[in-house]
């Protein structure tokens, strides 16, 4: 009996799951950097022997904190407590192979005769008891498919796992570009009031020279308060964003952080070649999570076909009470009877469904992200346009009449109120500019997440480096 069992058990491992387990566990092997993180938090890795295979492992930090946004990529993908979750769920679905594919625990059944206990000894009937020792086996087809399906359930995991790594990378992309246009605003900001306090100067001389009218310098006054308003208001927006960026990194919110770099931007060449380099859809880690979905599913499906073939139970029993050996030793089988054909008929269509549910998804997801890679394409063209409009054109344009307001009112050519007007426009075009700026580099980053490519992580350049703005 326990032979058969063997053989059947045996019959239910597949090659193909071997290869995919196999498979699974090498994309889960953790970084050099990751053991050190799980080492240093619990006493020891992960997982012994695993090599290491994420480029997540290179960080550049000056006192504990990265320097670029490849660095926070990194140390994101590298230290955030959500990837190490889903990875572990990844473990825990792939321990469930081993437990859907093992045979059910045989069973030792023993009965008593109680008064057959005493009998002997008054003269009566001898003692009596009975052993049964029963197997229950699974058809080798339902413990396959039943391992497949926790296999299958793994790769969506890990699917779910690479789905989530692209998501982080662009979440910590976007949060480095608020970040760094936080910092360039407080710096517009700061060489506003310092400005302001200038023209308070420049006001005041012309009204005791005999030029403009006492409003003048009170109007610089206004225009240097409501300056330092905004700075305390974009200075407590700088601790939120790098309190959320920290909180990405896992690192403590108020952690400081260096100041983000200055802009330039990517060649033309790039932003456009880019589609055609980039991986198909169907390898894109949220195309891949519906397709292992849809393969899961349809792997449930068959399985749910094969639960209508009932399991058998092998036993042989030993009775004591029959006074004749051949009719002490017994052998039988047992098995279900399925008779509540409404449930496993709905068991059925449940399982139908399920891949209908996944086909309709899969190609729902298809059509975002083709919507959103013609979007994010259009849009990092648009804001280019604009950016270069800004800085070639209309900043040096607003540079060149501040100038010209106040030598023109140091001439006394015209009031004061014209050189406040000019300075207005000039720094407006300027937070323009930042904000811009940041917005080439956000649309690029969501392009990239449509085309399945870590921001931050490619060969080209970084959109936030190398200054190109005017000096003012």
């Amino acid at each position: 009996m326990f032979a058969v069992a063997a053989v059947l058990l045996a019959g239910c491992r597949s090659d193909d799951g071997s290869a995919r387990r196999r498979s699974l566990e090498a994309r889960l092997a953790p970084t050099d950097a990751e053991t050190v993180a799980v080492t240093a938090a619990h006493g020891s890795p992960t997982s012994a022997g695993e090599a290491p295979t994420s480029p997540a492992s290179s960080v550049h930090e000056v006192d504990g904190a990265p320097r670029s946004r490849a660095d926070v990529v990194a140390l994101v993908l590298r230290e955030n407590p959500t990837l190490h979750a889903a990875k572990a769920a990844v473990r825990v679905a792939l321990s469930r192979a081993d437990i859907d594919t093992a045979l059910p625990d045989p069973m030792v059944r023993a009965q008593v005769a109680p008064l057959s206990v005493v009998t002997p000894f008054l003269g009566g009937p001898p003692f009596g008891a009975s052993v049964t020792l029963a197997q229950k086996i699974v058809w080798p087809q339902k413990l396959r498919l039943a391992g497949d399906t926790a296999l299958a359930d793994a790769e969506v995991a890990m699917e779910e796992v690479e789905a989530a790594r692209l998501r982080l990378a662009t979440t910590a992309s976007l949060l480095y570009d608020d970040y760094w246009t936080v910092a360039r605003t407080i710096e517009v900001q700061r060489d506003i009031i310092d400005l302001s306090r200038q023209n308070e100067g420049t006001a005041a001389g012309g009204y005791s020279a005999g030029r403009g009218s006492q409003q003048d310098p009170l109007e610089a006054e206004m225009e240097r308060i409501h300056a330092e308003h905004q700075l305390h208001v974009q200075e407590s927006e700088l601790i939120a964003t790098r309190a959320r960026l920290n909180a990405l990194m896992h690192r403590p919110t108020s952690a400081p952080l260096p100041t983000p770099t200055s802009p330039s931007f990517l060649p033309e060449e790039t932003v456009s070649s880019s589609s055609s380099s980039s991986p198909s859809l169907r390898e894109h880690p949220s195309i891949r999570m519906w397709a292992a979905r849809k393969a899961a599913a349809s792997t449930k499906q068959s399985l749910t076909d094969w639960r209508f073939l009932p399991d058998v139970e092998v036993n042989a029993t030993y009775n004591s009470m029959w006074p004749a050996l051949p009719h002490q030793l017994m052998v039988g089988v047992a098995f279900d009877v399925p008779l509540q054909l409404g449930a496993r008929d709905a068991e059925v269509a449940s399982a139908d469904a399920g891949v209908l549910e996944a086909e309709a998804s899969l190609m729902a997801a298809t059509d975002a992200l083709e919507a959103q890679m013609a979007v994010a394409s259009s849009a990092v063209e648009e804001t280019r346009r604009v950016e270069r409009l800004l800085r070639e054109q209309l900043l040096p344009s607003a540079t060149d009449r501040a100038r010209a307001a106040l030598a023109g009112y140091e001439e006394g050519l015209h009031g004061f109120d014209v050189v406040m007007n000019a300075e207005r426009l000039r720094y407006d075009v300027r937070l323009q500019l930042i904000t811009v700026t940041a917005d080439v580099s956000r649309n690029h980053a969501r392009l990239l997440e449509a085309q399945g490519v870590f921001p931050g992580l490619t060969d080209e350049a970084d959109p936030l480096q190398d200054p190109q703005e005017p000096t003012p």
